[in-house]
C-alpha cells in the first residue's frame, strides 16, 4: 500500500510538524515526572529508558509509585495495564484508519507509539490513515517526553515547584488547540467534547467510582460516550465521502473552470474556504511564486490567457496539498509550446510535493511523459 517515497516523505514531515508540539508539551510534565523518578531511585539512563517504553504520565507515575514501594514485578505488570488499558481502545480505533492493506508491523509499531495526543492528531486526520504521519509524531515526542524525564532527574529538585507546575501548563494548551478546531468545525463534536468534561467532572464526584483509578473511568466513559454518540450520530457515508475529495484530491479541468467574478487569489484559495480551513497567506504566495504567476494574483479570469488560466487551475489544485491529483485534458485548449510548459511545471510541482498526478489525455505525445501509461480501448484497460 505505502509504496511512493514521496507519499511517505511528505506524511512523516507533516508528522513531525504536529508532533513538535507535543513534544514540547511532553518534556515539560515528564519533567516533573523526573523529581518522582529521582525520588524512586531512578538515573537519567534508566528513566529514559523507561518513559520511551511507557507513554503515559498516569502509567509512569503509578510504575514510579510502585518502585518506591518495593513492589513485585507482577504488581507493576498489573498497575501498568490498568492505568495504561484505554491505549488497547485507542490503537483500535485508529487500527480502522488504515488502509486494509496495511502490514502488521505498521499497525504494531503505530500500536506501540500510541498516546492521548498522537491519537488525537492521527484520528482526526481525514481519510486514510498514512502509518509514516504516525512516525514522524512519535520521532519527536516520543524522545522529547523521555529527555524530559532524563532532565528532570538531573535538575528537577534543583527548580522551584512552583516553576515546575507552571511547565505542565503547555500541555493544556496542546489539548485546546486540538479539541477547539474540530469542535468549531462540527456542533456534534462540540457537543461531545462538553458531554465529555460533565459525565468527567460528575463522575468524578459519584462515590460508585471511587474505588476505580483514573485510567479506568476514562476507558469506561470512552466506550460509553463513542458508543452512544456513534449510535445517535452516526457520520453520513456522502459527507465523507465529499470531505475525503476535499481534503485529499485536486481536480484541474480542461476549460479551467475558473470563477469570472472571482480574481486569480480567490479562486485559488477557494477550495481552503469551502473546507473551512484557514488561508495561510504565506503558503500561498509559495505556490503562485512556484506556478509563476504571483504578479497577477490580483487580475480577473478573463484578462489571462489560456496558460496564465490554467496555471491559475494548477494552483488551486495545489493550495489544498491533497494526496492526488485528478487532470483532465489540462492541455487541451493550450498551444503546443504552452501545453509543453505546463505539463513540464505541473510535473515538477506533484514531484517536489510528493504527491501523485492521474491525468487523462488523448495527446501521444504528453503521454508519453508520464512514468506509466495506461491506454482505455471501448472501456477497457489495455497496454497496462
Amino acid at each position: 500500500m505505502y509504496q511512493n517515497i514521496g507519499q511517505n516523505k511528505n506524511a512523516f514531515m507533516n508528522g513531525i510538524k504536529d508532533g513538535m508540539p507535543i513534544a514540547l508539551g511532553y518534556f515539560a510534565v515528564a519533567f516533573s515526572l523526573g523529581i518522582v523518578a529521582k525520588k524512586a531511585g531512578l538515573d537519567p539512563v534508566q528513566g529514559f529508558i523507561s518513559s520511551m517504553l511507557n507513554h503515559a504520565s498516569a502509567g509512569e507515575y503509578a510504575e514510579f509509585t510502585v518502585i518506591m514501594g518495593d513492589a513485585p514485578y507482577m504488581e507493576m505488570a498489573v498497575v501498568i495495564l490498568i492505568t495504561n488499558m484505554r491505549y488497547l481502545l485507542m490503537s483500535c480505533a485508529l487500527s480502522q484508519k488504515f488502509h486494509p492493506d496495511t502490514l502488521g508491523f505498521h499497525r504494531f509499531f503505530v500500536g506501540f507509539g500510541i498516546t492521548d495526543e498522537i491519537f488525537g492528531i492521527s484520528i482526526a486526520r481525514p481519510g486514510v490513515l498514512n502509518p509514516y504521519y504516525n512516525y514522524g509524531a512519535m520521532a519527536v515526542a516520543l524522545p522529547g517526553w523521555a529527555m524530559g524525564t532524563a532532565m528532570g532527574i538531573v535538575a528537577g529538585n534543583i527548580l522551584p515547584a512552583s516553576v515546575v507546575s507552571a511547565l505542565s501548563v503547555a500541555l493544556y494548551g496542546m489539548f485546546v488547540a486540538i479539541i477547539v478546531p474540530a469542535a468549531k468545525r462540527d456542533k456534534i463534536v462540540a457537543g461531545v467534547v462538553i458531554v465529555s468534561f460533565l459525565a468527567s467532572f460528575a463522575v468524578s464526584r459519584i462515590g460508585l467510582f471511587s474505588h476505580m483509578s483514573d485510567s479506568m473511568k476514562i476507558s469506561l466513559l470512552t466506550v460509553v460516550i463513542a458508543g452512544l454518540a456513534a449510535a445517535f450520530f452516526p457520520v453520513n457515508e456522502d459527507d465523507r465521502l465529499a470531505e475525503f475529495r476535499r481534503k485529499k484530491i485536486g481536480f484541474i479541468f480542461q476549460d479551467f473552470n475558473l470563477i469570472p467574478s472571482l480574481n486569480v487569489w480567490e479562486n485559488i484559495v477557494l477550495p481552503l474556504g469551502l473546507d473551512n480551513r484557514k488561508v495561510r497567506r504565506e503558503d500561498v504566495e509559495e505556490v503562485l511564486e512556484k506556478i509563476g504567476i504571483a504578479d497577477k494574483k490580483d487580475t480577473m479570469p478573463n484578462a489571462l490567457s489560456g496558460g496564465q488560466k490554467q496555471r491559475t487551475a494548477i494552483a488551486r489544485a495545489l493550495v489544498t496539498n491533497p494526496a492526488m491529483i485528478l487532470a483532465d485534458e489540462p492541455t487541451g485548449n493550450l498551444d503546443s509550446q504552452t501545453e509543453l510548459e505546463v505539463m513540464s511545471l505541473l510535473k515538477s510541482c506533484v514531484k517536489d510535493m510528493g504527491q501523485t498526478l492521474v491525468m487523462i489525455t488523448h495527446d501521444e505525445m504528453i503521454a508519453q511523459m508520464s512514468d506509466r501509461m495506461i491506454e482505455i480501448e471501448d472501456g477497457k484497460a489495455v497496454n497496462c
